[in-house]
């Protein structure tokens, strides 16, 4: 059985997003918590700088199921993923501190620790190939 199907998609005219583009970052990424998805890939190339303000791409705008947990999760892996600068961290640490319990934010950090050790460990079995 053969279907047809095709992809639209919109050019986008813009720029890699920067370290002084975070906060911008940082705000919209608050604006799509707030209207319930998660972006749910942080990758600096994940994101476009345009005329208009910050362009999410390679998404799937997965809604939130784990209400607060979801959402630190997300929060702790934009840290992770981008370098952000000084001043920025305080705000997004405070952000994470204002926003989610202690126990949310340690299930968070456990989970990012984890994971960490998961990627080291698929990197070694590719390398023993």
């Amino acid at each position: 059985m053969v279907v047809d199907s095709f992809s639209l998609y919109t050019y986008l005219q813009g720029e890699k997003i920067e370290s002084q583009h975070h906060s911008l970052l940082l705000h919209e990424i608050q604006k799509l918590h707030s209207h319930g998805y998660l972006h749910g890939d942080f990758h600096d190339c994940n994101f476009l700088v345009t005329k208009d303000g910050i362009a999410f791409i390679d998404t799937s705008f997965k809604p939130i199921l784990f209400s607060s947990l979801s959402k630190c999760v997300e929060m702790i892996y934009f840290s992770f993923s981008l370098e952000l600068s000084n001043p920025l961290r305080q705000v997004h640490d405070r952000y994470i501190f204002e926003n989610f319990t202690p126990l949310c934010r340690k299930i968070a950090v456990l989970y990012f620790n984890w994971l960490n050790h998961w990627r080291c460990f698929k990197r070694g079995l590719r390398r023993a190939r």
